[in-house]
């Protein structure tokens, strides 16, 4: 194995982790989003 493909599988592992955290980030502002809608008494999803 040379460089280039040590370092093209650890850019192929970053660019997972980053796609994985921008999903988890949206997933945790969606969530609360909800409970803030919740708080408000308007009950979009049970």
């Amino acid at each position: 194995m040379d460089v280039n493909t040590v370092l093209n599988k650890f850019t192929i592992n970053l660019n997972t982790i980053v796609i994985v955290g921008n999903i988890f980030v949206v997933y945790l502002y969606l969530t609360e989003f909800l409970y803030v809608y919740d708080d408000l008494g308007l009950k979009i999803c049970e």
